[in-house]
């Protein structure tokens, strides 16, 4: 039988003891805390926080940029705020209510028409000559809108509309004709409201 080598037992030894070694040493890789995990927000039930008093209504929001220039859509319920009235002292009595317009017949309206002749012959013998221009350029003038700023009051059987022309009984604006410095013919266009037809109404 053959003896055995006392130094290869010694070399395996040493082999052995170096890999355990090895093994017991980390590795040198910093282990990180795993994070811990959050609970899923989708399922928790939040708690429902209180409205306010004013709940349901828009709230403007504040930017420091330009406005966008949108406009909300209004509710079909919308009522519009009423236009609000003059202040007057409770001493001052209400303005007079307009004279009622007297109904639209030949006879009403030509003497309307000689009432606006009327107050243009007051005009020309303070400005020496009748008003010029058209319906309402006439109509301005007999108001105020002359050289001596003299305001005259219109006949309470005519009536000014929104375009500022005097108008007949029936709400159509006269045609005023200067014939000459000192006379001035006024037509109404008639019942039928068209000028230069069968029915008009002049001096």
């Amino acid at each position: 039988m053959e003896k055995q080598n006392p130094g290869l037992w010694i070399g395996a030894a040493v082999v052995v003891a170096v890999l355990v070694v090895a093994v017991s040493i980390p590795s040198g890789k910093p282990t990180l805390p795993q994070p811990e995990k959050l609970p899923n927000r989708s399922t928790q039930t939040q708690p429902e926080s209180p409205k306010p008093s004013g709940a349901g209504v828009p709230v403007p929001l504040v930017t420091d940029g330009p406005v966008a220039d949108t406009v909300s859509p209004v509710s079909p319920d919308f009522v519009p705020a009423a236009k609000p009235q003059p202040i007057r002292d409770a001493d001052e009595p209400p303005p007079p209510p307009e004279p009622p317009i007297p109904p639209a017949t030949l006879a009403n309206v030509r003497q309307a028409i000689d009432d606006i002749d009327l107050v243009i012959r007051d005009f020309r013998a303070v400005h020496g000559e009748n008003p010029v221009g058209d319906n309402a350029e006439i109509t301005k003038a007999l108001l105020g809108d002359n050289l001596k700023q003299l305001k005259l009051k219109l006949p309470d059987n005519s009536r000014v509309n929104n375009a500022g022309e005097l108008c007949d009984l029936w709400g159509t604006p006269y045609f005023f004709h200067q014939v000459s410095g000192k006379k001035m013919e006024i037509r109404s266009a008639g019942p039928d409201r068209k000028m230069w037809t069968g029915d008009d109404v002049r001096q």
